[in-house]
């Protein structure tokens, strides 16, 4: 019953409010424009007029309430507070679901918009795979034929398949590294070619087959798109690996090391080719114990071919080697060769000649310390000096060594071995009244001989010194007229002085 009730009144309460608004309406449509609120800025000072009659000057028509007079105005006629109270509510409830609606709609079209883009991201996504799978399925459609035997591909042909995968399907010829298929798929074909090839005679047979393969092989790698594979070995490395290197082993093992020029030959044709390693694997392993035995097997008094003809010609590709393996042995063997070996064979010279500029100098100056050095002090201890009649075979065997051996050492052989003899000669031959100007002669003779360096050295000024002075004190006795005379010039030349005046002659 109360149910009923409440619903009468909300009932006739609409019907009123509705009678209330149609009479209203049209007094209303008015009233509202003239309550707009007009802000007037274009005189001195702000103005708030109360409709847009008032900007023009006009006045309100009658019955319409100025702006600043509702406001303030009180409703009191029909004050129905149940009635105003639920259109409250239904005006925040319709404002809500206003605002609840605008949000829900604004949320679709972004996700409207979310959702488009996804589609397109996806179809590029779709489009990307199915081209990947056409490019795999044409890749693997190539590589199918590679593989299949029945074909006989000859090497031309897999050199053209490899360089049309390099170019219309370079990712995935990196990313599956299809270069790894090369030793496999060459490797048969080069090992059937080379084995009818004999490098000593033909060294640059078959470069271009390899330089075509090192192309393509390498050219990823020096994009920096190829790593090689899980060894570190790159496709060209193991191609020549299990093709090349074969052959030059077969060659080595039947080449005679005394004829280096054809290997030599064929290694710096191939240079260029090889990898670092590769190349340092057939220096270490095949030529180098070939070579080493052959040096073991040298004879230098027996041998008729000088060794640095067939060694020497190696120091381009095996400085560092020889200097660590073969140049021992050789020393070695020259050592043993010079025990019983006098000066007067000048053959020892002409064999050491060519290992001077190759050897390391420290090592070279020691062999000649250990093994010439003591044969020429000897050869100089042997050396008769005799004013009247003098022999010079020895000095001349001992002084031909001079542009090997170092100034210091021709003159510690001087010191030791040729001056105290010297000196005492002469003394001996000042002490028998000496016909003076032989001496000066035999003096400056000697002087002449020795080179300018071995005359700039200390000692040797020193040990000429000590003879111009045993001259002038043998001559101040005065019993040879102008042999004073003859041995003070000679001694102001030695000093760099101006002579004297030559003597009054006496008729």
């Amino acid at each position: 019953m109360l149910l009923i009730q409440n619903f009468k009144l909300v009932s006739l309460t609409c019907s009123f409010s509705l009678y209330i608004i149609s009479n209203y309406s049209l007094f209303s449509i008015y009233s509202e424009l003239s309550k707009v609120k007009v802000i007037d800025m274009t005189g001195p000072q702000q103005r708030v007029l109360s409709g847009y009659h008032a900007l023009s000057g006009l006045k309100a028509p009658p019955g319409v309430e100025r702006f600043e007079d509702v406001i303030h105005k009180k409703c009191v006629n029909f004050a129905l507070p149940e009635i105003q109270h639920n259109l409250d509510i239904l005006v925040d409830m319709c404002e809500q679901d206003i605002i609840r609606i605008d949000r829900n709609s604004r949320y679709n079209q972004d996700r409207l918009i979310a959702l488009k883009q996804d589609e397109v991201t996806l179809r590029n996504v779709i489009t990307k795979e199915e081209n990947l799978i056409d490019n795999l399925n044409s890749v693997l459609d190539v590589v199918n034929k590679l593989m299949d035997p029945t074909l006989g591909l000859s090497l031309g042909q897999v050199a053209n398949i490899f360089l049309d995968l390099q170019k219309h399907h370079y990712e995935e010829y990196c990313q599956y590294e299809l270069g790894e298929l090369a030793p496999g798929l060459v490797g048969p074909l080069l090992t059937s070619a080379l084995a009818s090839w004999s490098p000593l005679n033909a060294p640059s047979q078959y470069t271009d087959v390899f330089g075509q393969w090192k192309d393509i092989l390498e050219k990823p790698l020096q994009r920096g798109t190829l790593e090689g594979n899980s060894m570190g070995i790159q496709p060209y490395d193991s191609l020549l690996w299990h093709t090349w290197v074969p052959v030059i082993r077969s060659c080595v093992s039947d080449w005679k090391p005394r004829d280096c020029d054809p290997l030599i030959h064929l290694l710096e044709t191939w240079k260029p080719l090889l990898a670092p390693w590769v190349l340092d694997n057939a220096l270490d392993q095949l030529v180098m114990p070939r070579l080493t035995a052959e040096v073991s097997n040298w004879d230098p008094l027996t041998d008729t071919i000088p060794i640095h003809t067939w060694v020497h010609p190696w120091i381009p590709l095996l400085d560092t080697r020889l200097q660590a393996s073969i140049y021992p042995i050789i020393q070695e063997k020259l050592g043993a060769a010079l025990t019983n070996w006098h000066p007067s064979d000048r053959s020892a010279k002409l064999m050491l000649k060519p290992w001077q500029r190759v050897l390391p100098e420290g090592s070279f100056v020691a062999f000649l310390v250990k093994h010439i050095v003591p044969k020429l002090q000897m050869c100089m201890q042997s050396l008769v000096i005799n004013p009247h009649q003098q022999p010079l075979e020895p000095w001349h065997w001992v002084m031909e060594w001079s542009d090997m051996l170092s100034v210091g050492s021709m003159t510690l052989i001087l010191d030791k071995f040729f001056f105290p003899r010297w000196l005492q000669t002469l003394a001996m031959w000042l002490n028998h009244n000496p016909d003076y100007s032989q001496v000066t002669e035999w003096y400056s003779g000697w002087k002449r001989m020795m080179s300018e360096q071995l005359l700039a050295q200390p000692t040797i000024k020193e040990n000429f010194h000590k003879a111009l002075e045993m001259m002038n004190r043998a001559v101040c006795t005065g019993q040879q007229p102008g042999a004073k005379e003859s041995v003070s010039y000679l001694t102001n030349i030695e000093t760099n002085l101006p002579p004297p005046p030559p003597p009054p002659r006496i008729d």
